[in-house]
């Protein structure tokens, strides 16, 4: 689970971080991830021009985390998803055990071109990528329909997109466990069965 940690997040009216949106965002997210997960345990890593330290979550330390060991108020960045899917190819590089990565974000990088050609390259790998946005973000929606700009540049579709200001997904203070469940869920299936046809997964 990566959450971004970019000066964005707590400019202006948005202060994300200081009125709980990413902790909460983070916790739900957690909850399902921890269904999925095989050991309980889910690696959470603050990026923004960098990766941050991974820090290990499991059910007895999520509550609160990002505030006591994600957030570095006076040390956020810029916005850059390239080091997240360079993280993700060299964790695929040596598994063959699916990837379901969490992204927490708010809005559009700054790295946007190499960013999508290392997810067209992530997509020959069994990896599924889940952007959960606090707020509708373009650059996530035209990653999440990248076939409708780039016929066939990809093998697959391995991005699904949701935003939780009301467009797409109900607030986060008031969606539901159930809503939030099959927010998580919606592409998963689609994925395994066109990652299976084309050899991806085993």
């Amino acid at each position: 689970l990566y959450v971004d940690h970019s000066r964005s997040m707590e400019l202006g009216d948005n202060k994300d971080y200081s009125n709980g949106n990413v902790q909460r965002l983070v916790e739900r997210a957690l909850g399902y991830a921890f269904q999925l997960d095989s050991d309980g345990q889910i690696p959470v890593i603050a990026v923004d021009h960098r990766l941050w330290p991974q820090v290990i979550v499991d059910q007895s330390n999520y509550q609160g985390i990002v505030e006591a060991r994600v957030w570095h108020p006076d040390k956020m960045g810029g916005t850059r998803f390239a080091p997240i899917f360079h993280d993700l190819l060299n964790e695929a590089a040596t598994t063959t055990e699916p990837i379901f990565a969490i992204i927490v974000t708010d809005g559009s990088p700054t790295d946007a071109q190499e960013a999508t050609d290392l997810v067209i390259e992530l997509a020959k790998y069994p990896v599924q990528i889940k952007f959960l946005a606090i707020r509708a973000v373009d650059y996530l929606t035209e990653l999440d329909d990248l076939e409708e700009q780039r016929p066939g540049a990809r093998l697959l579709d391995n991005v699904d997109a949701k935003f939780f200001d009301g467009s797409d997904c109900p607030l986060l203070t008031e969606i539901t466990d159930l809503q939030f469940a099959d927010a998580m869920a919606d592409e998963i299936d689609t994925w395994v069965a066109d990652a299976t046809a084309k050899g991806v997964l085993a």
